[in-house]
């Protein structure tokens, strides 16, 4: 289940997503219900993100998010524990670009 698919349907950010949209089967990018792939790309991979598929650095990563987004720094984990540090990072990122932008 990512949420990066769900925002996309959604067209917000990841902190703008709500249960509703969350828990909402009727939308086909919402992979914390549908099983699989969603229906269709959301973007275009760089050569960089090509190279990583092909070339994966070894771990039982099972969770991810970009926690500086100018930068796309992305951290990997194994555990919920750190990934929740890991979102939290992510969130005082944003929060802060969201009130210099204002």
């Amino acid at each position: 289940g990512m949420d990066s698919t769900v925002a996309y349907s959604n067209n917000v950010s990841a902190l703008k997503l709500t249960d509703a949209m969350l828990k909402n089967a009727n939308d086909p990018y919402n992979t914390r219900i549908h099983q699989g792939l969603p229906p269709g790309p959301i973007g275009s991979p760089g050569d960089e993100a090509i190279q990583a598929v092909m070339h994966p650095e070894s771990g039982d990563w099972l969770y991810f998010v970009t926690v500086n987004m100018d930068t796309g720094e992305t951290r990997f984990s194994d555990n919920p524990d750190q990934f929740n540090r890991d979102v939290k990072e992510y969130k005082a990122w944003e929060s802060q670009h969201n009130e210099q932008g204002k």
